[in-house]
């Protein structure tokens, strides 16, 4: 057998070894029955050794024969799974003003010189127990915090994880390993994740006092522990550690966790905010992906947009026509439409309301018109605008509203007829000189009312140019006037494409729509 000697035992470093060496030191001694007791919040006594047999169980200080003093030499007996442990002696060993943290039981007669001699040995027996009860204790709060380290590094998990139920998963896993939680859950809006327990359990069958749990969380907002006033029809619930994160919006709850980790409520909202971060990221994820989606769609609306407008058009007879709907966006509010037959020509050049995808569905709006049977008698453009008037207004476009111009001209007679339902004046260059053809007309879709028509002579030679505020938006009329009275150019196409060039320079910072059409005579 290996001997220790005292001094050897008082100055041994771990707990087992603190233990091997008494138990080899009494035994040194002749003491063959006796049991070292660990005690744990002063009266609770754990066996940690000896050589009686008793090698688990829990016990009260006062079942080891305790009564008031820190010793004691007369016959007792511990009643253990049935069987009758008879006790001699206890020793119950503290440092000064502090808890009893050590117990030696004797289960056979013991002389009195050894019973002095342990009462002599009792001061250091609880000196070198409690201090390395504490060197034990500060050895668990380092392993608790690195074990808090590493949460916090493999905390990278959450915050990788892009789907928001992923998120919480995770986090939910963390903080049931850490915190040894038998079951918990989170809930996050309409999101409900739960490992070993439902929603309904949640709701139903777990209360804090009076109060479904569901309803006490809705009265706090904050980070708690309870242990306390649980009832629970259904599980068998010691605690619950709530964790609330404000900035998400989340609550995790956690359900019988070890107790001795719950006062730290600071790690538990450090590792939310974490959380928080992962949620909104997750959340960003999803509107990221779903602005994709929403993108690729208007993307194919766009395509099927823009099939129903026409982006040039050039007729090389007499007239001689282009026309040109240069878009400021993938897809605009502008919309032209040229006819030309052998007897006449007809010529729609209209601007709708504002920008984007609704002046766009306008404008098919309007191609789908001219299109059908309201526009089979073009000659009466009277009739054509108050019929495109009236079925807007039909249709409570709410604010909505489209200026356009619209012609016809008769290749016999040489008359052009038009109507401006409050659009830009239409520049007519004659030999005479510039004429803007305008009138009183309001814009299409506003009044219930009929529209006048205007017309004019035109004669060989004449240049005629339609066009929508977008060209408005890099020079005034009178500026516009000026530059297509002092272009030499021989189609209408050279004039439009010059014009273009000039005002817009560079199309990625075109402002407006650019339509307009330019007929040679």
């Amino acid at each position: 057998m290996k001997k220790y000697p005292l001094l050897m035992t008082l100055f041994t470093k771990t707990n087992e070894e603190f233990t091997e060496g008494l138990t080899d030191l009494f035994i040194s001694r002749e003491f063959f029955h006796f049991t070292l007791w660990e005690i744990d919040g002063g009266t609770i006594c754990k066996p940690q050794g000896g050589n009686l047999g008793i090698s688990e169980g829990t016990f009260d200080i006062f079942d080891l024969g305790y009564d008031g003093s820190d010793s004691f030499h007369k016959e007792l007996s511990l009643q253990y799974f049935g069987k009758t442990y008879p006790i001699y002696a206890g020793f119950f060993c503290h440092v000064p003003d502090r808890p009893f943290i050590y117990a030696i039981t004797f289960h056979q007669e013991i002389p009195a010189d050894a019973y002095t001699w342990i009462r002599a040995l009792q001061p250091f027996i609880a000196m070198r127990a409690e201090s390395l009860k504490g060197d034990e204790h500060r050895m668990e709060i380092f392993v608790d915090y690195q074990k808090k380290i590493d949460f916090i590094k493999e905390s990278g998990l959450i915050l990788k994880a892009i789907a928001l139920n992923d998120v919480l998963v995770n986090a939910l896993n963390f903080f049931g390993d850490t915190f040894h939680s038998e079951v918990c859950c989170t809930m996050l809006d309409t999101l409900f994740v739960g490992f070993g327990i439902a929603e309904e359990d949640v709701q139903n069958n777990i209360f804090v006092g009076e109060q479904p749990l569901t309803d006490y969380l809705a009265m706090n907002s904050s980070t708690e522990y309870i242990d306390q006033d649980i009832q629970s029809p259904k599980f068998e619930v010691n605690n619950v550690f709530i964790i609330r994160d404000a900035t998400s919006g989340a609550t995790f709850l956690l359900f019988n966790i070890t107790v001795d980790i719950v006062p730290d409520k600071e790690f538990a909202e450090l590792i939310s905010h974490i959380v928080a971060i992962a949620v909104e990221n997750a959340r960003y994820y999803e509107r990221a992906t779903s602005l994709k989606v929403e993108a690729a769609e208007m993307s194919q609306t766009v395509e099927i947009l823009n099939q129903f407008v026409t982006r040039e058009t050039e007729k090389d007879g007499v007239p001689k026509i282009f026309s040109a709907n240069y878009s400021a966006k993938s897809t605009g509010g502008d919309f032209t439409t040229v006819t030309d037959t052998d007897d006449y020509i007809f010529i729609c050049v209209a601007d709708v309301c504002g920008k984007g995808y609704s002046a766009a569905v306008f404008t098919v709006m309007l191609a789908a018109i001219m299109e059908s049977g309201l526009c089979k008698d073009v000659t009466d453009i009277g009739a054509l605008a108050d019929g495109i008037n009236r079925y807007i207004i039909s249709h409570k476009f709410n604010d909505r509203f489209i200026t356009g111009f619209l012609c016809h001209y008769d290749k016999h007679t040489h008359i052009l007829k038009y109507i401006s339902c409050g659009h830009e004046p239409t520049m007519l260059l004659t030999a005479d000189g510039t004429q803007r053809l305008t009138s009183l007309n309001v814009p299409l879709g506003i009044l219930d009312d009929s529209y006048t028509v205007h017309e004019v002579t035109i004669n060989d030679g004449d240049f005629l140019f339609i066009y929508t505020d977008g060209v408005i938006e890099y020079i005034n009329h009178d500026e516009l006037q000026t530059m297509l009275e002092e272009d030499d150019s021989t189609t209408p196409k050279e004039v439009v494409s010059n014009l273009y060039r000039r005002l817009v320079q560079n199309p990625e910072e075109q402002r407006d729509d650019f339509t307009c059409v330019a007929v040679k005579f």
